[in-house]
């Protein structure tokens, strides 16, 4: 009506219309619209022109993008406070060029520069790995094939730190090697806890080798022995202990209160402490029952959940 009263064209751009189909469903549809009056020799309007393009398709298209970009965008995002959380380094080498660039996290840890060559990045890496280094890269070069390694490096300040650094190589359609992509991520705290857990282990494991006590530890509610120390073992000679349950390695134990005494330690956590308790053992294979006296102490050990893990 604004056209013929006002003889002003009117054009819309990507306009909403609900039209009701033969299905009876209503569907949304997006029309591109010029309608221009048709005048006569007078210029009277006599009529209206109306030029219409369904540009639906062209909608549905372009907010799938939007929707494809929105997402893209937040991945991104969200690998980008990954990546911060986690500190993990990035570097690129152009193998054709020989030019590296590294992520800002890994110029952090490292202590290197962003014009650093691939030379003063290895450089880096302590004098005791580098060679190990440089074996596992080329290889990975050479071979195609992914790269993994923890080693140290010097920064300039004079720290070690442990890095773990994993790559792959990028190669042309003539598979030849054209980048190189890797990660670089700080691990000394794991490493040094990791040195430190050896370390008690050893250190546990040289106490249990090196006491003069006879130790046995009994693994489960079966009394598995799992470890027995060099005294423990000299009390029964060449009998064989480990992987067997207390009353499979030590049938002569039946009927005595030992085995019960390890099972209520193990179901009740409660330690037993013995005094000059008699045992009726068999020393060596196929040997004759002997009255042997002992002083003893049974501890549960429980795993790292709290639960009753064996007997010591």
């Amino acid at each position: 009506d604004d056209v013929y009263q006002t003889g002003k064209p009117y054009i819309g751009s990507e306009v909403p219309i609900d039209l009701l189909q033969p299905d009876g469903e209503i569907r949304k549809f997006y029309l591109d619209l010029i309608y221009q009056p048709l005048r006569d020799a007078s210029e009277k309007i006599t009529g209206i022109v109306a030029l219409i393009t369904d540009v639906t398709d062209q909608i549905s298209a372009r907010v799938k993008l939007e929707e494809s970009e929105a997402r893209l965008l937040k991945n991104q995002e969200l690998l980008s406070t990954t990546v911060r959380v986690a500190k993990v380094g990035f570097f690129d080498w152009d193998i054709q060029k020989n030019s590296m660039t590294f992520s800002d996290q890994m110029r952090n840890d490292w202590g290197i520069n962003f014009e650093s060559s691939l030379q003063e990045v290895i450089a880096r890496i302590h004098l005791d790995d580098r060679e190990t280094i440089n074996q596992l890269f080329e290889k990975s070069i050479r071979n195609r094939t992914p790269f993994f390694a923890e080693y140290r490096v010097v920064r300039p300040d004079g720290r070690i730190i442990w890095i773990e650094a994993q790559g792959i190589v990028v190669c042309s359609n003539e598979g030849t090697p054209i980048f190189f992509y890797g990660t670089s991520i700080d691990i000394t705290m794991r490493k040094v806890t990791q040195f430190q857990l050896q370390f008690e282990s050893h250190k546990l494991e040289t106490i249990f080798k090196e006491s003069p006590a006879a130790m046995a530890l009994w693994q489960g509610s079966e009394l598995i022995f799992e470890m027995v120390n060099p005294n423990y073992q000299l009390i029964f000679e060449d009998r064989e202990l480990l992987g067997k349950s207390f009353l499979d390695a030590l049938p002569e134990m039946a009927g005595q209160p030992y085995n019960d005494m390890l099972k209520k330690v193990f179901e009740t956590g409660e330690p037993f402490v013995g005094h000059e308790m008699l045992a009726k053992i068999i020393q060596k294979k196929n040997g004759p029952l002997e009255d042997r006296y002992f002083d003893f102490t049974f501890l549960r050990v429980d795993d790292p959940n709290g639960s009753a893990y064996g007997v010591y």
